[in-house]
């Protein structure tokens, strides 16, 4: 029943995605909710229906991004970096995991920061998720931030 119900899922947000047409980009057009549909299908796809293409460019993004993340922040724009995290990680490995705990340590902002801690849980190694939690106690993530992790 549950593959049903993932099946379904997968679907429906894929062709809510493609109806929707929004892309990966703002458009001078985009009004305020053009934003929030964006961020939201965003964070459905990278869930439920991350595509090979749809991950590709979150990969190349991600790519982008993690480079240099105070030039490259309109890689990844905050409506949905978080999710693009978590489909990187979900389907990489070790080296984007690195990659992005490596970020970690550029940022400045807190809420850049925040983005980080809210995504690098998503790997799917066992692994990389228990150094996940080591890394949440360590005492290099403030004791007021660790839970987001």
């Amino acid at each position: 029943m549950y593959k049903r119900f993932l099946a379904f899922c997968e679907d429906f947000v894929w062709r809510s995605w493609e109806t929707a047409g929004l892309g990966w980009d703002a458009r001078p057009a985009d009004g305020h909710t053009d934003g929030l549909l964006r961020g939201l299908l965003m964070k459905m796809v990278a869930r439920f229906a991350a595509k090979p293409a749809w991950l590709a460019e979150a990969k190349r993004r991600f790519e982008k991004y993690v480079e240099d993340p105070e030039a490259n922040g309109e890689q990844l724009p905050d409506e949905y970096r978080v999710p693009v995290f978590q489909a990187v990680l979900k389907n990489g490995g070790a080296k984007e995991y690195g990659q992005l705990k490596d970020t970690y340590k550029k940022l400045t902002k807190i809420i850049d920061q925040k983005h980080i801690f809210m995504g690098i849980g998503a790997s799917s190694d066992e692994k990389l998720q228990t150094e996940t939690l080591r890394w949440a106690i360590s005492g290099e993530v403030k004791i007021q931030d660790f839970f987001y992790i």
